[in-house]
């Protein structure tokens, strides 16, 4: 797989995983600069809201040509967008998707009520 479609799939994956999970979410993909390096990323972006988590695509493809796992879990997981919920036993861990939406609504919230100068 060429990496134009890797980016295409990648994409189409991540936006339908959390729809799935009930996260409505805007997805772009552009060149983040850095100080000393520069990468291709997917921001991921609450629908309504300015604040984004970018996730690096070029590793991901990287590791999906070496045939390595990728990490993607872990990183969401280092955002705190995830959570992991281990049951035992041998059953799989459980994965449930954080509404880090609300996060947002409630600094909205807050700046509302600054701004119109109750405490």
């Amino acid at each position: 797989m060429d990496y134009e479609s890797f980016k295409e799939k990648f994409v189409e994956d991540v936006k339908d995983r959390l729809y799935e999970q009930g996260a409505e979410v805007d997805l772009s993909i552009h060149t983040v600069n850095k100080l000393n390096e520069s990468y291709e990323a997917i921001t991921v972006t609450p629908e309504g809201s300015n604040i984004g988590v970018n996730i690096g695509i070029d590793k991901f493809y990287g590791a999906v040509e070496n045939g390595r796992p990728c990490g993607l879990l872990r990183e969401l997981d280092e955002f705190g967008l995830i959570e992991r919920k281990k049951q035992g036993l041998g059953k799989p861990t459980i994965i449930y998707v954080k509404d880090f939406t609300r996060f947002r609504k409630a600094e909205l919230l807050d700046s509302d009520k600054w701004n119109s100068g109750q405490s």
